[in-house]
């Protein structure tokens, strides 16, 4: 259950990452979509941070498999 566990873990802090990142852009489109410029900010950084764990998460479990 330990290698599921991170595997499952991942995936989900994946999944919220890019549902915030998702729900974030769409907001910066409301006022004027033809005016749209993106500009990194902590928001950005700290959602692909999550995503970058999530991923470390998934690829660990997948090492703690071995093969199986």
């Amino acid at each position: 259950m330990r290698v599921w566990g991170s595997i499952i873990v991942g995936m989900l802090l994946i999944a919220i990452a890019v549902g915030l990142l998702t729900l974030y852009s769409l907001t910066l489109l409301k006022p004027d979509p033809a005016s749209f410029a993106f500009t990194v900010t902590g928001t950005d950084v700290a959602e692909l941070a999550i995503i970058v764990i999530g991923f470390a998460l998934i690829f660990a479990g997948a090492y703690m498999m071995g093969g199986k």
